[in-house]
């Protein structure tokens, strides 16, 4: 049997409705949408090799700090 993590992450109204919508479009859970989401984004913070790309990832995180 599989063990199941539960993790917590907290969004903007905006974000959850757009979740929401995109979860009732596919007929799929708002878990599936943010998993894929989440993997998709990883899949575009690496290199061929699989390894993260630091600078990419900086980028976005001062990218959010000034948007806040």
């Amino acid at each position: 049997m599989k063990k199941e993590h539960v993790k917590r992450c907290r969004v903007d109204s905006e974000t959850d409705m757009l979740i929401r919508e995109l979860a009732e479009m596919m007929g799929v859970s708002q878990s599936a949408v943010i998993r894929v989401l989440i993997k998709h984004s990883l899949n575009k913070l690496q290199d061929e090799e699989g390894f993260l790309l630091s600078d990419k990832i900086s980028k976005l995180e001062n990218d959010s700090q000034e948007a806040t």
